[in-house]
């Protein structure tokens, strides 16, 4: 009876420790809007990454940069970091509207902008664009 209640544990702590270990060494993401208010709240810097679905630099980026686990600790403890589908766009132009009110066509501008995806953004808890790196680099 005690041997089966050891090997059940030993069972479950083999099973949850890799996931628990997994869960850990990803990115955290979270919309637009809720990095925003968090942003201001707590003066902690947003990492903003633009892709789509089918763009091949884009999985690339995500294969070679977003798993690696210095880049995934950094991101987490540094910044809020917001992913924005390009399919999904509309959803992001209402969280602009929402904050942004009569700027948020600017901003999206400033934003997307040009030269397509992927790409990454850096913002501080003002809203303001710090930096934007175009494209894919594994430099």
């Amino acid at each position: 009876m005690k041997k089966n209640k050891v090997l059940l544990l030993i069972i479950t702590l083999a099973i949850l420790i890799p996931l628990h270990s997994q869960a850990r060494n990803k990115i955290r993401w979270m919309s637009f809007k809720n990095a925003f208010i968090l942003s201001k709240k707590y003066k902690k810097p947003m990492m903003i990454y633009l892709y789509t679905k089918h763009c091949p630099y884009c999985r690339k980026l995500e294969k070679d940069i977003f798993q690696k686990t210095k880049i995934i600790t950094k991101l987490n403890s540094q910044y809020y970091n917001v992913g924005i589908d390009g399919s999904q766009i509309n959803r992001f132009q209402k969280d602009l509207q929402y904050i942004y009110s009569k700027k948020a066509s600017s901003m999206f501008n400033q934003i997307v902008g040009r030269g397509g995806v992927p790409k990454t953004i850096f913002m501080n808890s003002k809203g303001e664009i710090l930096v934007s790196f175009p494209g894919y680099s594994n430099t």
